[in-house]
């Protein structure tokens, strides 16, 4: 089974959460829209594999910052992509109490091969350990 390495980028990987969790609120029309957000984009570099071979032992996919970024979720939206196995962590406004809340989302594209769309679950619960 492949897995997923978290400590190759992480430092970066904490850095990027770190400035999620952290950001001061927002100001200006900004803070007025139910629909802002700032964001984590993490994606996963899944090993090459090639089809011949009997086991590929010993490779690890790598999470790695793909970007960072705020604005409305629309914005979010074209961070994604079809082929790859991705992670977002956004800070949204709770638009009845106001209160920041945080939301992890998975994203697993129609074009990821089907060896490697059956690594994603473990991946989400190793990410969502990491990002709590």
């Amino acid at each position: 089974m492949a897995t997923l390495n978290l400590s190759t980028n992480g430092p970066s990987i904490s850095k990027s959460y770190q400035s999620i969790v952290n950001a001061a609120p927002a100001t200006g029309a900004a803070a007025q829209s139910s629909t802002y957000g700032q964001w984590a984009v993490f994606s996963v570099s899944a090993p090459l594999a090639n089809a011949f071979q009997q086991d590929a032992g010993g490779k690890e996919s790598v999470l790695k910052v793909q970007s960072t970024g705020e604005g409305e979720l629309v914005d979010l939206i074209d961070e994604f992509s079809d082929g790859r196995i991705q992670f977002a962590f956004v800070k949204v406004k709770d638009p009845n109490t106001t209160l920041p809340k945080y939301v992890l989302v998975a994203w697993c594209g129609e074009g990821v091969p089907e060896r490697t769309k059956g690594y994603f679950t473990n991946h989400l619960h190793a990410v969502s350990k990491v990002l709590h």
